[in-house]
């Protein structure tokens, strides 16, 4: 681990870079970056202006840039303890304390650290760890062309050894290639050539099922197939390719080739149609009906014309009259029934006084001489609730401002109504175009939400709109809208 200095590649918007090495002076902490202003990124800093970056001590130690460097580029903080200045000056008979002893050793231990780790990398050091020396990503130059085994090797003397290995390689490739052709002229390629001529094979049989064989092999196995159907092993499925075998193939059944229809059939085990012959086709619908209309009837076990037994003409239709003559002892029926006689008695020729007058027809008594239509009515209503009186009132006054455009939040607009009093009913309406678009309520009750209304007199009001804003649902969740750019409308009415 580095005593010295810290190393860091720059995330996105990343200001802030800690660093844990001690330091006795601000001055001695230097910031450098590698980015893409560098003439050779990936090896060249460049010391950053104290001017672009504060040090931070607390609550630990870090490096915060004014601006973010760009992100992918190396930063390193160092310490760099300034060699070329004493930090402390001893002198002949001055009492030596040990803040001025700490800091004059410190600062003889930070060079030293310094100087191990190459001064913040400045020089080529050799890592205690692996042991390897770290150029940290910069070019080591002018060096000699190597002349041992494991000395360090130059551009030029790789680039002159792989130019050298080349044309020796390419001529020797060339070589091969010519002899390689002339030997390919007497073989046959795996795929696209031909060949003239037999091809003569080993005389004894193939032992492998991927070997070549000879004609007198082949002749031999057909001829046992044919013969025996051994040959090689019984010809099963496995043997007979998919869809290999067509229809002319198998043998025929006792069935007659043809068509049928509402098919009666027999199938074998192996699935074979072994006899067929032509069904009665299903009955439709219409003929199933004219099927049962032959038997319906009494006795049928179908019965569909009767309901408990008895025909259609036995029951009512669902709309139907019927007069006193068609049921029977209807008279009989009524003039024993003790409460229909009662009732009659109570209106046969009875004679009615009061609010309802008349015997067989009633009539109301008139209660109201004013008869007609009224508007915004004023009417008295008597104990049994009929109108005695009714005259047309008056509308209502009322009064409705045009859409007013609001310049910013906490400005007011005064609106003159004219009503004259100051016992009113206020609404207050806020929209996004002076065409009303959009209108919504507005709380009037409110300095910093909505808007607040003051009376100037009894034909004029003022309206403040809210220091913040109003409460809006037109985004389909609630939310504050500032009153810029809207329109203010209020109606009035007594």
């Amino acid at each position: 681990m580095a005593n010295t200095y810290e190393d860091y590649t720059v995330g996105a918007s990343q200001t802030d870079f800690a660093f844990s090495f001690p330091y006795l002076d601000d001055t001695h902490v230097v910031v450098q970056l590698d980015d893409s202003t560098v003439d050779s990124p990936g090896g060249k800093f460049y010391t950053v202006s104290t001017g672009d970056y504060s040090i931070i001590t607390s609550p630990s130690a870090l490096i915060r840039f004014t601006t973010a460097p760009e992100t992918g580029a190396r930063i390193r903080i160092k310490r760099d303890s300034n060699s070329a200045d004493a930090l402390v000056d001893f002198e002949n008979g001055s009492v030596l304390t040990e803040v001025e002893l700490d800091r004059a050793y410190l600062h003889n231990l930070y060079l030293s650290e310094e100087i191990e780790e190459g001064s913040g990398k400045n020089t080529m050091t050799k890592d205690p760890v692996d042991g390897n020396y770290d150029a940290d990503l910069a070019k080591i130059v002018d060096l000699a062309d190597p002349t041992a085994a494991q000395d360090a090797a130059t551009k030029n003397y790789v680039d002159t050894e792989i130019a050298t290995e080349r044309t020796a390689r390419v001529a020797d490739v060339d070589a091969e290639e010519t002899a390689r052709i002339a030997g390919d002229a007497l073989k046959v390629a795996k795929a696209g050539d031909t060949m003239t001529g037999a091809l003569t094979l080993p005389a004894s049989d193939p032992t492998n099922g991927n070997h070549a064989t000879n004609k007198t092999y082949v002749d031999a196995q057909i001829a046992t197939s044919l013969a025996t159907g051994i040959a090689g092993g019984p010809i099963d499925t496995v043997n007979i390719a998919d869809d290999a075998i067509t229809a002319d193939k198998l043998a025929n059944t006792a069935v007659t080739p043809g068509a049928y229809t509402a098919t009666n059939l027999t199938v074998d085990a192996q699935g074979r149609i072994t006899a067929a012959a032509n069904g009665s086709a299903s009955p439709t619908a219409n003929e199933i009906l004219t099927s049962l209309k032959t038997v319906d009837g009494t006795g049928s076990g179908l019965d569909a014309d009767l309901l408990d037994g008895q025909e259609a003409t036995a029951f009512a239709a669902a709309s139907h009259t019927h007069t006193a003559s068609n049921i029977t002892d209807f008279d009989t029926e009524v003039s024993n029934n003790a409460s229909v006689t009662a009732n009659t008695a109570k209106v046969t020729n009875a004679t009615h006084t009061g609010d309802v007058t008349g015997a067989t027809a009633l009539t109301l008594a008139t209660v109201n001489s004013n008869v007609g239509s009224f508007t915004n009515a004023s009417v008295t209503v008597n104990a049994k609730g009929l109108i005695t009186a009714a005259s047309s009132g008056s509308s209502a006054s009322a009064y409705s401002s045009s859409w007013t455009s609001v310049s910013a939040n906490n400005t007011s607009y005064s609106f003159t109504h004219n009503l004259g009093t100051k016992d009113l009913i206020i609404n207050a309406y806020y929209a996004t175009s002076n065409a009303g678009a959009n209108q919504e309520h507005v709380n009037i009750y409110r300095r910093d939400y909505g808007c607040f209304i003051v009376f100037n007199s009894d034909n004029q009001i003022t309206v403040t709109v809210g220091s913040s804003g109003f409460g809006s649902w037109s985004t389909g969740a609630f939310g504050i809208v500032t009153w810029a750019s809207q329109f203010l409308k209020v109606v009035i009415t007594q």
